[in-house]
């Protein structure tokens, strides 16, 4: 989905938002440039899960793909330009090119401190991590890249995932703010992910609040509805709940009846409330 075009100079940035289904959702900003002969190309594309240009990452993987020594220590701004510092980042580029991502996280974590705070390498770590499906390896990577670039706003979308597992969820919403902020616009999905963040605080009201807000700039948005379901089930405000529940049955084909919701522990106090039945009696 596109969610806001603005002018920066010579070319415009397209902010796009891209559904991956279950491993979450991404951004991109692109930028078009308009040629002589009319047409609007595609020149580059900031990308969020990785704070940095298009061009960018591809000067490393070019790098990457053909390294000798001198290249390697640019690309990844090594300290020093120490023989065993080059083998090193050059071992993990091996590690990450056979996918071996759960070796790439171990053998960053105990490098040195120097090597640990490069920019490039803690976000290649952080891919590994999520790679790797151990959520271990994962956290500690997250950790790293806190630890070191937490004041950085450009890291502000990968490190929300490490407030959630921290349960610091003052932090993740104050990152979730800087993403907002960077797009300049309002987002249903950054909105659901506040919401979310608020009802795993026990703030319920708060996410009613924010999943309404979602809902009201994007209808069509089904984490939205979700995210309401779940805030008012929990605050044990069932009438509203039953509204929720009928616009996830007709707009987005899903079964609410008993036998469907009553998999989940969170649903159960909504499926025995009087509201619910007289819903399902009615039908």
């Amino acid at each position: 989905k596109v969610l806001r075009t603005r002018a920066d100079g010579k070319k415009v940035l397209a902010l796009l938002r891209l559904d991956y289904g279950d491993t979450g959702t991404g951004y991109m900003d692109l930028h078009l440039v308009r040629g002589k002969d009319g047409a609007v190309r595609i020149v580059d594309w900031y990308d969020y899960s990785t704070g940095q240009l298009y061009t960018q990452s591809l000067r490393q993987l070019i790098g990457v793909m053909s390294p000798t020594p001198t290249i390697m220590g640019k690309l990844f701004d090594v300290v020093s330009n120490r023989k065993e510092n080059i083998n090193a980042v050059m071992e993990l580029i091996n590690l990450y090119r056979t996918q071996q991502y759960a070796q790439v996280v171990e053998q960053f974590l105990v490098l040195d401190e120097n090597m640990r705070k490069n920019r490039m390498l803690s976000i290649v770590a952080v891919q590994a991590g999520s790679l790797s499906g151990d959520d271990k390896l994962y956290h500690k990577a997250l950790a790293n890249l806190e630890h070191h670039f937490h004041a950085d706003p450009s890291m502000a979308f990968m490190l929300i995932d490490y407030y959630f597992l921290e349960e610091q969820y003052d932090k993740a919403l104050l990152a979730l703010d800087r993403v907002q902020q960077s797009f300049g616009v309002e987002d249903a999905a950054i909105l659901s992910l506040k919401a979310n963040t608020h009802l795993s605080d026990s703030k319920y009201d708060k996410a009613v609040a924010l999943a309404q807000r979602a809902i009201a700039i994007e209808p069509e948005y089904e984490s939205s509805y979700w995210s309401l379901l779940n805030a008012l089930i929990l605050a044990k405000n069932y009438a509203p709940a039953v509204k929720v529940a009928k616009d996830l049955e007709q707009n987005f084909d899903y079964d609410m009846s008993p036998e469907s919701m009553g998999g989940s522990e969170v649903f159960l106090p909504f499926i025995a409330s009087v509201e619910y039945k007289a819903w399902r009696s009615a039908r």
